[in-house]
Formats: structure tokens, sequence, C-alpha cells
């Protein structure tokens, strides 16, 4: 397996914790993102945020983190771009459940450790 193949997976596994911890907090699925919710989360934004569209949100960002793993690997001359925005968007949302006091700093790091040396 290739370093980035495992990164990958890795990344992957780490969105689906991330999922699994936001569904005990929120039951509703995540947002479907067409243009008008969009819209509709940026006038949240700017209004002031409303914790359930927030969870919805970063589930939908779980899921779509992990297509664009998948996505990653489809298209080989994208890896690194769509692995790196994967990336970034992790961070987002490790950041939004820390920020909610889902859980801790030392959780969240034991989540991102490689657990094979060659990593």
């Amino acid at each position: 397996m290739t370093n980035r193949t495992e990164q990958a997976i890795k990344l992957k596994q780490v969105f689906i914790k991330c999922l699994d911890l936001l569904s005990q907090h929120c039951e509703e699925p995540p947002l479907e993102m067409d243009e008008k919710q969009k819209k509709q989360d940026h006038q949240h934004a700017q209004l002031g945020f409303h914790p359930k569209i927030g969870i919805r949100h970063l589930k939908w960002m779980c899921f779509r983190g992990c297509e664009l793993i998948d996505e990653a690997f489809v298209d080989p001359k994208g890896v690194a771009s769509k692995l790196e925005k994967a990336n970034r968007w992790l961070g987002f949302v490790q950041g939004a459940i820390w920020t909610h006091g889902y859980t801790s700093i030392d959780v969240l790091k034991k989540w991102n450790t490689p657990t094979s040396t060659n990593m």
C-alpha cells in the first residue's frame, strides 16, 4: 500500500469517527447542499449560529470529505489537491467538534495519530 493510500484510509476513518460523534448529538440527516441551502447557510452565518444547522453541515462535510478521498484516486492528477482539501475540511470539522465540547483535544489527537509506523 502506498503512503497516499494509507493517508486516505486514515482520513476516511477519522471522518467516520467524527460523523459518528456528531450523530450522537443530532439525529437529523446531513444537509443537502443545493444552491438554496448554501445561501441559507451563509445567511445563518451572518445572523448567528444555530447548533442543529451547524451539526448537520458538519455531517455533510464528513460525507463529502469521504467522497473527496474516493474521487482523489479516480483522477490520479488530482490526488494531492483532493487529499489536501479533505485534510483542511477534517481540521475544520474537528475544530468545530472541539468547540462544541463534544470531545477533547487529546481524543482528537489519538484519532489522527497513525496506527502504522510507516505512515
